[in-house]
Order: structure tokens, then sequence, then C-alpha cells
């Protein structure tokens, strides 16, 4: 009985944080049951600590979720994983995102080749890889112009 409380008062206090920051929530791509807009959004990843571009579904999904990378950087500027300010500016910069190589990720449970594009320094322009539907890096975007605008902006 004491162990499962102590369980309870260890973890009650991180999941009501998440609950009350939604930088602290996980990235969710949502679903598209709906009918709502697709596309590029934002979301904090805590573990980085930096807002990193992802594919929005469209509908659901939760409330780590913005529509700029201004708008996250603005929401999300002070956090760390506590939920307290830490005084750190988050610094992944599009320079970032745009530098990094590709990763086509992994298989999903129902995977599929996905077309998507990814911008390559060496060509200064976006290209089309394959994206296995899961994991992956920031540098991955659903259509070109979501890449040119993104990267060569």
């Amino acid at each position: 009985m004491l162990q499962s409380l102590a369980i309870i008062f260890v973890f009650l206090p991180i999941i009501v944080l998440s609950q009350n920051n939604p930088c602290l929530l996980g990235r969710d791509r949502g679903d598209n049951s709906c009918g709502g807009e697709a596309g590029t959004r934002f979301y904090y990843d805590k573990g980085t600590k930096h807002c990193q571009p992802f594919y929005y579904q469209g509908c659901n999904g939760n409330e780590n979720r913005f529509s700029s990378l201004a708008e996250c950087r603005e929401k999300c500027s002070n956090v760390t994983a506590s939920g307290s300010s830490s005084g750190h500016s988050m610094v992944l910069a599009v320079q970032t995102a745009c530098s990094i190589n590709y990763d086509a990720g992994k298989f999903a449970f129902q995977g599929s080749h996905t077309p998507r594009y990814f911008y390559s320094k060496s060509a200064n322009n976006c290209l089309l890889f394959t994206y296995y539907g899961a994991l992956g890096n920031a540098n991955n975007f659903e259509t070109y112009n979501d890449c040119a605008n993104f990267c060569k902006a």
C-alpha cells in the first residue's frame, strides 16, 4: 500500500505539469478523421529543448502544436522538463533543421513508403526521398513548397 502511494506521489506531479504546460506534451500528429487542414506545424521537443517541425494530419492531436516556429518559441522558450523557467532561449533555427541529413525513419506498425522532401545544403534545393512512417528527424516535409518555404526563406 505504501509503495503504491509513493509511486502516485512521484508520478502525479509529472502528469499534472504536463497537463498544465502543453510544451511538455509529446509530439502528436493527430489524425485525418475530421477533414481538417493538414500541414507542417511545430512542437516543442523537451528532449532537445527546441521547437521542431512535424506533419500534422489535421484533426485532434494535443496542444503541443503551433502554427509557426515563432509561436512555438514564444510559448515554450522558458520551459524545462520540470516545467520551471530556465532562461535558456531555444536556438533551433531554420539553419539547424535544414542542415542535418535527412532520415528516412523506420516502418511504423502500419507503415508505408511515403514521398517526402528534405533540404540538401549541397544542392541548395529540396529533394524527394521516401519516408517510412516513424521516427526520422526535422528535415522532413510533406511537400516541396513546405520544404522550400521553411529552408529557403
